[in-house]
């Protein structure tokens, strides 16, 4: 993990992490013995679950937050309408087609600190969203619900396209629901779904 730019020690940083994967790995051992599913062993999963994310999110890689974001999509978003060779100069670090441009279009035209918290808030749907696909593929019940849970909320990679601000975890559910179709026999829509992801 990154400790650039934060001025706790690694060693405690390293010590919180290992506590917070023992009280999550505690709370799933000792809960389901206990409590089986019931909503106080969801709460105590999903609660240790998201404090691990957050610690992952905060203290992990990449040193800047929404770094990607800030240099490529926010200014392509812009850039694509009024001068689409200028998304690919030396000032612009952007490195997909311009289509994937428009969908910036609406970020760009707020300010910058506006433009990270609708990020926020659409990249929260899209996690809920990807849950809920991955859930319902899976057709995991139980504490293996949780357990799903839980490694989709500590997700390294997930994690860090989140705190980069790109356009990797925009895919997700759109390979999730390629899958999910292609799953119940669909041919056109498995196939149109697995186009735009690409």
């Amino acid at each position: 993990m990154s400790l650039i730019g934060h001025s706790v020690s690694p060693y405690i940083v390293y010590l919180s992490y290992f506590f917070l994967i023992l009280v999550g790995l505690g709370v799933n051992i000792l809960g389901r013995r206990r409590f089986g599913c019931e909503w106080n062993l969801q709460l105590g999963v999903k609660v240790s679950a998201i404090l691990i994310g957050l610690f992952i999110f905060i203290f992990g890689a990449p040193i800047n937050f929404f770094s990607d974001f800030m240099v490529a999509y926010y200014p392509a978003g812009r850039l694509v309408l009024e001068n689409p060779y200028g998304l690919y100069n030396l000032n612009v670090v952007f490195v997909n087609i311009p289509i994937i441009a428009l969908i910036f279009i609406p970020f760009s035209f707020v300010s910058p600190h506006f433009a990270i918290a609708l990020l926020v808030i659409v990249t929260s749907l899209i996690a809920i969203l990807s849950y809920r696909l991955l859930s319902s593929f899976s057709k995991v019940t139980g504490w293996k619900m949780l357990a799903l849970f839980s490694l989709f909320s500590i997700s390294g990679p997930l994690i860090y396209s989140f705190k980069e601000g790109n356009s990797t975890h925009f895919v997700l559910p759109l390979i999730l629901i390629a899958l999910l179709l292609l799953h119940r026999s669909q041919r056109v829509h498995p196939t149109f779904a697995m186009s735009i992801s690409a």
